[in-house]
């Protein structure tokens, strides 16, 4: 097997499936997961849809459902941001945290920012 190759699938794995996973690193089973859970984002999605729909009737309520429906989305996520951002920053700053655990939060690091930047 091609050593670059490797190392690069290694890279671009999915967390939980890369190198660290393949030698007993415990990776965090959120790492891509969704940062709202499930029911948030229905409620989140439901809103957003009644102040689509109710535009036509009400504008300034539309708008004003929809800022308050933003607010709520960025609160949750940046709790959320918050949260995660705690779980890396523990992994990597405990005592005695070797090379591979380093190697995995920095992929772990890696995803997190690249979902946030839509790459």
């Amino acid at each position: 097997m091609d050593l670059h190759r490797a190392e690069t699938d290694a890279y671009n794995a999915a967390p939980g499936t890369g190198a660290g996973a393949d030698l007993g690193i415990e990776v965090p089973v959120n790492a891509s997961a969704p940062l709202i859970p499930q029911g948030e984002l229905d409620r989140l999605g439901a809103g957003l849809h009644r102040a689509l729909a109710g535009f036509v009737d009400d504008p300034e309520r539309a708008l004003t459902d929809a800022d308050i429906l933003l607010e709520d989305t960025v609160a949750q996520l940046t709790e959320a941001l918050s949260a995660r951002r705690k779980d890396l920053r523990d992994g990597w700053q405990e005592q005695g945290a070797d090379t591979e655990r380093q190697r995995v939060l920095l992929l772990d690091y890696r995803d997190l920012v690249e979902r946030l930047l839509g790459v």
